[in-house]
């Protein structure tokens, strides 16, 4: 599932020649913060591939979710001079277990305070369903494309984050009915939260390490 990220790749490729000053900060002061995250759209024609080629057809408005205060994203930044933080995403699956998520890009600092990459991705299990280990039956979607993130802060601390993500897809695919699709990207929603208002199973997984699928 991993594409190449354009735009920022090159970034990267020569941040070696621009002076640090290119960037707001270089401190991780976003380390550790925590997002909402929510898949929920419908796909206005996906492709239904069953077992049976004789089946093979369209599924006009298929509904995707991944489901309210299910899956959280943390960012986690990747040290001095990075100029970066993963996505860290953790989803309560459908055995009632919390999973990290394999599939999770980075973000890049820019010159206004923002997080951001011309094409980054995150991958959900879908409610009720698994993702880690691709067990049987499994089904993930998730947001391929441009993501910004734009904190505003009071008394140093973070107050908010605007997620701006009107470039790109959503990507879903259900392993056991063969319907997959895509769909515009504003069913991705992501919102700010304070790390003790994250449920401790997400916390939990974060803090131990034990990816992808936590105790």
């Amino acid at each position: 599932m991993k594409k190449e990220r354009l735009l920022s790749v090159l970034l990267l490729a020569g941040s070696a020649a621009l002076s640090t000053s290119a960037y707001a900060v270089n401190d991780g002061h976003l380390d550790g913060v925590w997002l909402n995250a929510r898949i929920k759209t419908t796909i206005p024609k996906a492709l239904n591939f069953p077992s049976d080629p004789s089946k093979w057809g369209v599924v006009k408005s298929y509904p995707i979710d991944t489901g309210k205060d299910n899956c959280f994203i943390r960012l986690k930044w990747n040290g001095a001079d990075s100029y970066s933080y993963d996505l860290q995403s953790f989803c309560l699956n459908g055995n009632g277990q919390w999973e990290q998520g394999e599939f999770a890009d980075s973000l890049y600092e820019l010159s206004d305070g923002s997080l951001g990459s011309d094409w980054t991705y995150v991958y959900f299990p879908q409610l009720g369903r698994i993702l880690a280990g691709f067990p049987t039956g499994y089904a993930y979607t998730g947001f391929e494309g441009t993501l910004i993130l734009t904190p505003s802060f009071k008394s140093g601390a973070v107050k908010s984050i605007k997620a701006t993500s009107n470039a790109g897809m959503i990507y879903s695919w259900d392993s056991a009915s063969g319907i997959g699709g895509t769909a515009r990207s504003t069913g991705l929603k992501l919102k700010f939260v304070k790390t003790e208002s994250v449920p401790a199973g997400a916390t939990t997984c974060a803090a131990g390490g034990a990816a992808p699928l936590c105790p």
